[in-house]
């Protein structure tokens, strides 16, 4: 397996554990933090908290999908890019929401654009699936 078509579980493995910490993060900032933190910061860790969940589930979905065509290099640039987005964009707005410091502002846009790219990414490979006429079910 290369770089660009990672071993198989591989993105099931980080998406179970990037949920996890999703799990606890949320219960933590919705019980321990509200007391202590503003709304607005608050607003910025359930924006991160929110990608992260839909974002680790994604990766799971990505391990579900075949790994032998010619287009699975687009399942692991998709993959990639997702864990990439998840760092800068919810790390950022985690950051941002724990320590209250607004500089860290210019991050999310980039790890948006991240998920973003990854989602082109998995498009090109659903669009290489119908070419070679698999069965998207």
């Amino acid at each position: 397996m290369s770089l660009l078509q990672p071993k198989r579980g591989i993105f099931l493995l980080f998406g179970a554990v990037i949920a996890l910490i999703g799990v606890i993060v949320g219960a933590g900032a919705s019980h321990a933090l509200k007391p202590v933190l503003s709304p607005q910061q608050l607003d910025w860790i359930e924006i991160g908290h929110r990608y992260l969940v839909w974002h680790s589930l994604a990766l799971i979905a990505l391990d579900c999908l075949p790994t032998d065509l010619r287009a699975a290099k687009w399942r692991g640039f998709a993959g990639y890019l997702f864990l990439a987005g998840i760092l800068l964009f919810t790390g950022s707005l985690w950051l941002m929401g724990l320590t209250g410091v607004t500089g860290l502002g210019i991050v999310p846009p980039f790890g948006g654009s991240t998920f973003i790219a990854g989602w082109i990414c998995l498009i090109l490979y659903a669009v290489g699936l119908v070419r070679q006429g698999e069965d998207l079910r």
